[in-house]
């Protein structure tokens, strides 16, 4: 049995999963992506980030910055290790 939300069933499977999965979303993507996550990330783990970022498409544009010690909801006060490489995203992307 699978868990989903805290709802367990059968017909949740890995397979029933993968459809609403962020690493099956993003190979779809065509556009340059920028993945920044925090390591100490207790609500997704910076694995997910990880994870994500080595399915963007070949050919696509992408960078990941894992910010040392950066949480989930504190990531942006690490100002500078999180703002130069958004700034340099927007600047180059838009």
């Amino acid at each position: 049995m699978n868990r989903l939300f805290r709802v367990e069933g059968r017909e949740i499977t890995p397979e029933f999963l993968s459809q609403y999965s962020n690493d099956t979303k993003i190979r779809k993507f065509e556009k340059p992506v920028l993945v920044i996550h925090g390591t100490r990330d207790f609500i997704i783990p910076f694995t997910q980030g990880q994870l994500i970022y080595e399915n963007i498409p070949e050919g696509v544009e992408k960078k990941l910055v894992l910010i040392e010690g950066a949480g989930h909801n504190d990531i942006s006060s690490f100002e500078d290790e999180y703002i130069p490489p958004l700034k340099e995203f927007i600047d180059k992307n838009k």
